[in-house]
């Protein structure tokens, strides 16, 4: 018998991953429509999981603000975790 949490964690894991793959297209279609390059754009926001994944999973460029959602600790605590990966 499957446990329902780990049920419940995959289907949240796979719609996550539905939708960082929208987000990638909706920022290929607005690009597309602006007749914008990747490089001529920057995404800025303060929260590390959204806003700035954002950008990185669509080969934007980013700025990450600090007013609220993610502090500068846990930033550099993520990007160092993603180093060593």
């Amino acid at each position: 018998m499957e446990d329902k949490s780990n049920t419940w964690n995959m289907q949240l894991l796979r719609l996550l991953q539905l939708l960082v793959s929208l987000v990638i297209l909706l920022w290929n279609l607005l690009l597309n429509y602006l007749i914008i390059e990747k490089d001529e754009i920057v995404m800025v926001g303060d929260n590390y999981e959204t806003d700035i994944m954002s950008g990185i999973n669509s080969g934007i460029d980013t700025i990450h603000v600090q007013t609220g959602v993610t502090s500068f600790e846990e930033l550099k605590e993520k990007e160092k975790n993603q180093r060593i990966q």
